[in-house]
């Protein structure tokens, strides 16, 4: 519970700066932007797409994986128990609630904040409009917030559940693939700051509540089973 409040303070305070000072996603997109060109000079970096549609695969691949363990564990224990495949069902409902319903189905349709390409302000014919505010710039696969970053935040979550010596190297790699995917999203003038930022506490703040819910059904269970 402490860590589910303790997220939530921290993305009251980031969402506090974004929403008072919106010009920092303004100048960290114009990093990547070409005056000279009028656009944003990585957009079709092979690399960069590369790592955008890695994303997708490597998303897929990671719960096609937690699929298929909890199919096996059922065929080999029979057991219906929660804790038998608490890792993977964790990793699905994270998945499900957090990058689908949350960040792809629920943020970027209601808040319709076009992407940094799109604006004025980078030759575009959008107008930009800070984290949170709704508007009816966009009305499809909007920029707020980021897809791909929850994807990296939910291999770090994967990463948590790794034991042995391969946990610390995994938990490592997590981190660097959350700042990849975020960064890559930026350069390529896909995402503000404050999306792929957000879209970290986001995910953070659903995997603490599956948490918290889950600690009140385990003991529910142990009663059952007791």
């Amino acid at each position: 519970m402490k860590r589910l409040i303790y997220t939530c303070i921290i993305t009251i305070i980031i969402s506090y700066i974004f929403i008072s000072y919106p010009k920092i996603d303004i100048f960290i997109s114009s990093l990547f932007y070409s005056e000279n060109s009028h656009k944003f000079y990585l957009k079709n970096n092979y690399i960069l797409k590369f790592i955008s549609y890695l994303a997708y695969y490597l998303a897929f691949l990671l719960l096609a994986y937690s699929s298929i363990v909890i199919l096996l564990t059922f065929i080999k224990t029979k057991s219906y128990r929660f804790i038998n495949y608490r890792p993977q069902i964790i990793i699905l409902l994270v998945f499900f609630i957090g990058s689908v319903l949350l960040v792809q189905t629920f943020s970027k349709h209601y808040f319709g904040r076009a992407r940094p390409y799109k604006i004025i302000e980078f030759n575009g014919n959008k107008e930009f409009t800070a984290a949170f505010t709704v508007s009816n710039q966009c009305t499809f696969n909007c920029s707020f917030v980021s897809f791909h970053t929850s994807i990296g935040v939910l291999f770090l979550i994967y990463s948590f559940y790794q034991t042995g010596s391969k946990r610390k190297l995994m938990i490592i790699f997590s981190y660097l693939l959350v700042v990849l995917f975020a960064l890559t999203r930026v350069m390529q003038g896909k995402h503000f700051l404050s999306d792929v930022v957000i879209s970290t506490c986001f995910m953070f703040i659903i995997y603490y509540l599956i948490l918290f819910i889950e600690g009140k059904c385990i003991k529910l269970e142990r009663k059952i089973y007791s």
